[in-house]
């Protein structure tokens, strides 16, 4: 079981990994390769896994000092299952197109913009809290 602070410090590194999958996303899609789909899968598990850690273990506390915008993230993350959900059945259908996943990924970057803009900037400020 991880402690507060390491599971702080993993969601922090999750976002360049996520932007890293993204990539190859966009890439295979463009390709129309044939490892889209196994890419894809890879992106709904980190991603949904990803959504799940920052609603469990850091909104509630974010919640605190920055209410509205915890539910503003909260929406765009069930926009971000409901269109997750949409693309996938898109791929397994091979009717996925480029500029719609391009679209899809230019909206998680912007989320996660908007998530190292306030929530990342305070965990790491609690991480160093934690530390001191």
């Amino acid at each position: 079981m991880h402690d507060t602070r390491d599971l702080y410090t993993i969601l922090l590194e999750d976002h360049p990994k996520l932007e890293a999958l993204y990539q190859r996303v966009v890439d295979a899609c463009e390709a129309d390769a044939p490892e889209l789909g196994p890419l894809w899968t890879e992106l709904d598990g980190s991603l949904t896994r990803h959504l799940a850690a920052e609603e469990e273990h850091v909104f509630p506390a974010l919640a605190e000092v920055a209410p509205a915008e915890v539910e503003v993230l909260r929406a765009q993350h069930d926009d971000v299952r409901k269109k997750l959900v949409e693309l996938g059945v898109c791929i397994d259908l091979h009717t996925i197109r480029k500029d719609v996943a391009d679209a899809f990924l230019d909206a998680l970057r912007l989320h996660g913009q908007r998530e190292d803009a306030l929530m990342h900037v305070w965990l790491r400020e609690r991480i160093a809290s934690m530390e001191a």
